[in-house]
């Protein structure tokens, strides 16, 4: 289990590496279609005093809006974050399912 927890840990500091030379480089622009928030539903709300994030759908598409960054720097730093930090567990899941699936055989 320590090695699992190692590997979460060496995983998550390359990928925090890997971003951090990332965002040197000026990110590229992206035309987005969003739909008009009239035409999506609100699945759910949520207010922690500081952060606000609402939850919209559409269809096949799912938008999660984040409020309350002092700007929009700060802003895109937590979502890159996030998504370091989701692939990692992602990855460590399925380091995990592979060594179980193995002991299992």
């Amino acid at each position: 289990m320590k090695q699992i927890i190692l590997k979460w840990i060496l995983n998550t500091e390359e990928r925090l590496k890997k971003l951090k030379k990332d965002l040197k480089v000026k990110p590229k622009e992206v035309k987005r279609t969003i739909n008009p928030i009239d035409e999506m539903l609100e699945v759910g709300r949520v207010d922690d005093g500081i952060l606000k994030a609402e939850i919209l759908h559409n269809k096949k598409e799912v938008i999660i809006r984040v409020r309350g960054f002092a700007n929009e720097f700060r802003a895109f730093d937590w979502a890159k974050l996030q998504s370091v930090l989701w692939q990692s567990d992602q990855d460590a899941k399925e380091i995990l399912n592979k060594e179980v699936n193995k002991r299992l055989n």
